[in-house]
């Protein structure tokens, strides 16, 4: 064949590779900005320098305190001392810890640009920057939960009391909150329950306002109760552990206190609690 039709045959063939999706991917290449940092991260370098700028609400302290990334001893020269060095995942780790801390305190839309850079040409030290936009801090404005008048509404008056009016909108305190209520219920005959929240913010994201909703679904009792897997040990003295009994209500708690099992150390290597479904 002669060489241009082999060259034409290639040149096509590029083409069409060019255009499927992973030799698209493959093609990417980061900027600048993120190959530098790549660089630096990658040399594991000592951190002498942790600085913060445009944040108002925080000291510089109170943020570095949060993140990953921590300033060096100065006695790190003796031998055996620990020293702070950058890690390949640095960055993820610095933006996980100061994003989860500032939505903590209500700050929702917090933006930040971290930035690692060498100090020295010898590339062994490194300072770390971020800069920080915060945002509009929500407050909880009101809280309203929607349950059926049951006796399990009692027990969920704890975790509805670690809500507080006009302070900062944590959205993992409320996540914890809707696990406690379902676990009120898991522990009353109501495995099933479902929680849900719905936020409503005000135009300006000033304040916040969550609709607790509750659906505990069907009751449950324990059914029959099996031991399959007893060897050495009587039946009848695992039975008299157990927290729980045929017919009685279905309880959470009971299940995990049958499980660890503190009245019969040592004697069986492992417990699992499964359901079977029943007629």
């Amino acid at each position: 064949m002669p060489r241009c039709a082999r060259l034409r045959r290639f040149g096509l063939a590029c083409l069409l590779l060019s255009t499927l999706p992973g030799v698209v991917a493959a093609q990417y290449r980061p900027d600048d900005a993120v190959r530098q940092r790549r660089r630096v991260l990658a040399a594991k370098s000592v951190i002498r320098s942790v600085t913060v700028s445009g944040q108002q609400r925080f000291s510089n302290k109170e943020i570095r305190k949060r993140m990953h990334s921590k300033v060096s001893s100065q006695f790190d020269f003796i031998p055996g001392w620990p020293s702070r060095r950058l890690r390949r995942d640095s960055d993820r780790l610095d933006s996980l810890a100061l994003h989860n801390w500032y939505h903590s305190q209500g700050y929702l839309d917090v933006q930040l640009e971290l930035d690692y850079a060498f100090i020295d040409t010898t590339q062994r030290t490194a300072a770390v920057h971020v800069t920080v936009s915060e945002g509009t801090q929500t407050l909880l404005a009101g809280v309203t939960m929607e349950a059926p008048d049951q006796p399990v509404n009692r027990a969920i008056e704890p975790a509805m009391g670690r809500f507080e009016l006009d302070r900062p909108f944590n959205p993992f305190l409320l996540q914890q909150i809707q696990f406690d209520i379902k676990e009120a219920y898991a522990n009353t005959g109501y495995p099933y329950a479902v929680v849900t929240a719905d936020t409503t913010f005000t135009f300006n994201r000033r304040q916040v306002r969550i609709a607790l909703r509750c659906d505990p679904g069907p009751p449950v009792r324990f059914g029959a109760i099996t031991l399959p897997e007893l060897k050495w040990t009587k039946e009848k003295a695992v039975r008299r552990e157990l927290t729980f009994r045929s017919g009685s209500t279905y309880s959470r708690a009971a299940l995990i206190k049958s499980a660890v099992w503190p009245s019969l150390p040592g004697l069986l290597a492992s417990v699992a609690l499964g359901a079977v479904a029943g007629s």
